[in-house]
Parts: C-alpha cells; structure tokens; sequence
C-alpha cells in the first residue's frame, strides 16, 4: 500500500541516514587517531631533539676542556684571560648588594681591582663532575616541587649572563646547575684546582657540612685570604649542581647530611640558605648561601684580585 512504501522509504532514509552518521564518525575517530599520532610523534621529536642537544651541550664541553691546554697549574701562557677582566670585575662589584655596600666589610668588595682571570682545565675533574651531574637529571627529572634555581638564587642570571657572554657556556638547567662563587686561600687555590672541592677540609657546618657557596661577592670576598700590598686575593667562580635542594629555615649544625625529600625516601642534594632567615645571629641571614657536597661542583674561573 502507498502507507507501507513510505513506511519503507522512511526506513531507507533513516538507515542512510544512520550509515552516514556512523561514516562521519569513523572519519572523526580516524582524524583524531591522527591528531593523537601526531602529537605523539612531536613528543618523541622534541625528546629526541633534546637528548641529541643535550649530548652536543656535554661533547662542546668536553672538547672544551681538552682545547684548553695541560692539566698542571699554573699556566697562564694558556689559561689566562686578560680580555675577560673588565668584564668581571664589573660583574664581581655588582653582586655587592647595595644594601651590604655601606658595612665595613662588604663595602670594600665594591672597589676591588681584578689582576687576573684564568680559564680551568681539569678533564678527569670534569669528568667526575659530569658523571655526577648525569644521575643528578635523572633522579629530579619528575620533581615538579623542585626548587629552581632561577627563584631561589635569582642573583646567580648576573653570573650566568657575564659566563654566557665571555666564554659562550650555558648552567644546565636540568641538573639545576648554577655558577656561585667561593672565597678561599692562597693555599688551597693549587689543590683545588688540581683535585677539586673537599667538603672534608671545610669546617663551616651552619648550614650542614659541605662547600659552601654564594651568590654575593662580598660573602666570597669575606673568606678570600687578606694580602700584603704586593700579592693579590682569589676568588673561584665554580659550576654547583643544586639538584634538588633543602630550602633551609634557620641553623642546621646538628644535620650530618640534608634532609629527606618528602614522598621520595632520598637526602636532598644541596642546601640553599636566603636572606631573612634566623642563623643564630643577631639580624639573620643576610647573603644568598648554596651548600653542595665537593663532588657537585666544577672550578670554572680562578680570579685573582686587589683590595682595596
């Protein structure tokens, strides 16, 4: 009957209907198969593009290390940088904050006169240093409480700035790797620079154990050896791996070691004392400070200034 052919031809429209749906749906499923293929390939590209930067960034290293001549200190026919001096001298007075300019002792860090800057070389230091910094990426590389360098020492840019600029190295962020400095005597300039840190020979436990560290010029200036009129100070400008560091909240003389990373059973790698908190002091804290066992940081610079 005439009802029942459009009955039928009811049915045939909607059974298309639906075949159409459903194709459209397959295409969708197919371009979002697509989609989801696509970004997985960007991922696995930029992983790998990484991985590959990364191994460049370590074999630029490293041949920088083997361009710059024997391994005996001192040679400063080929470490010496006389072109570098301005450069960081200018840099040296300003990480004198200006707030610590009018004290006694840092107000005399601000008018040093830089006489020296020496480029290290130190391959099976380097080496050390780079095998330890390896596993350091691997074990924070999910950490995403990690305190980062860039915000718990923001003065370490000047130090990362002026290294880009003159020698055209990068800290690998990674690793939460930072350039600091660290004030030390005539006398254990050589073995530093022959054997590296050693956090045995250091007695300084306000803040745990360790080689200590810091962004001001005056703290480093504070324990750089004190001249007669004709010999110069140092000061070393190193490579530290802060990895995963303890944000410390007043003295930890009592820690043989830093505290355990909550929800993940390790020690910290590094301590990071900021101005404002208690030390035990009348006034607290007044310098950026970053504590690291010896094998977590690499010589860099040697400088070699006059007080004024």
């Amino acid at each position: 009957t005439a009802h029942d052919s459009q009955v039928r031809l009811f049915r045939e429209f909607l059974e298309q209907k639906d075949q159409d749906i459903q194709c459209e749906m397959t295409k969708k499923h197919g371009l979002q198969a697509d989609l989801e293929n696509a970004k997985r390939q960007k991922i696995e590209y930029e992983n790998r593009s990484r991985r590959i930067m990364d191994g460049m960034q370590c074999e630029i290293e490293r041949w920088r290390q083997l361009t710059l001549g024997p391994t005996h200190w001192p040679q400063p026919d080929q470490h010496l940088r006389p072109y570098w001096m301005p450069e960081i001298q200018a840099m040296l007075r300003s990480l004198v904050p200006r707030a610590h300019s009018k004290d006694a002792k840092c107000g005399l860090a601000c008018g040093v006169l830089v006489e020296h800057v020496y480029e290290i070389q130190n391959l099976t230091l380097w080496d050390s240093y780079c095998a330890v910094k390896k596993n350091v990426i691997a074990s924070i590389s999910e950490r995403r409480e990690c305190p980062w360098a860039r915000d718990v020492l923001p003065r370490s840019e000047c130090l990362r700035s002026s290294m880009s600029k003159l020698a055209g190295v990068e800290p690998d962020t990674a690793a939460n790797e930072v350039f600091l400095l660290h004030g030390t005597k005539d006398k254990s300039v050589e073995a530093i620079l022959h054997q590296g840190f050693d956090d045995r020979l250091s007695s300084l436990t306000l803040y745990g154990p360790g080689i200590y560290f810091t962004t001001d010029f005056c703290k480093a200036f504070q324990y750089s050896e004190k001249p007669d009129a004709n010999r110069c100070s140092s000061v070393i400008l190193a490579r530290v791996v802060l990895g995963h560091p303890y944000l410390a909240e007043g003295p930890m003389k009592s820690h043989k070691r830093p505290p355990i990373v909550s929800g993940h059973g390790v020690p910290h790698d590094s301590v990071v004392a900021r101005p404002g908190i208690p030390n035990g002091l009348h006034g607290g804290q007044i310098h950026s400070e970053a504590v690291v066992p010896s094998a977590q940081a690499y010589p860099e610079l040697l400088i070699r200034f006059k007080q004024p």
